[in-house]
């Protein structure tokens, strides 16, 4: 009889812990009710769910800045195409690496230009 009274507070114990462990607690308890980095940040922060930023503003990219993003998405995808190949051309994924390199740049440029353009209408 002692055995299955001992057995039985055990299978309590366990469930309790269980669903207190899967209620999570809210932010002051470790668990899953801390969120991923547990430090009480949902996963829905960081898409802009529960906790959107308020500063942040929607660019609109010009198309001539859209079609250099298509251009280095291209360049990348070929890049990565003659990388894959069994004897790759390096002379060839070298030029691809350069060309990306310099469409970054000039979107990064723009990127900033932009920026400060939007500190001066402030």
């Amino acid at each position: 009889m002692k055995k299955k009274a001992v057995l039985l507070a055990l299978v309590a114990v366990f469930a309790l812990g269980s669903l207190a462990y899967a209620h999570g607690g809210g932010f002051d308890a470790f668990g899953p009710g801390m969120g991923p980095d547990c430090y009480g940040r949902h996963r829905m922060s960081q898409r802009g769910g529960l906790y959107s930023d308020r500063n942040v503003q929607k660019i609109e990219y010009p198309q001539e800045i859209l079609d250099q993003m298509k251009e280095l998405r291209r360049t990348h995808l070929e890049m990565r195409l003659e990388l894959s190949q069994d004897e790759p051309d390096v002379e060839k994924a070298r030029l691809l690496f350069k060309k990306a390199q310099g469409i970054r740049s000039e979107i990064s440029n723009w990127r900033f230009e932009s920026y400060i353009e939007s500190l001066k209408k402030q």
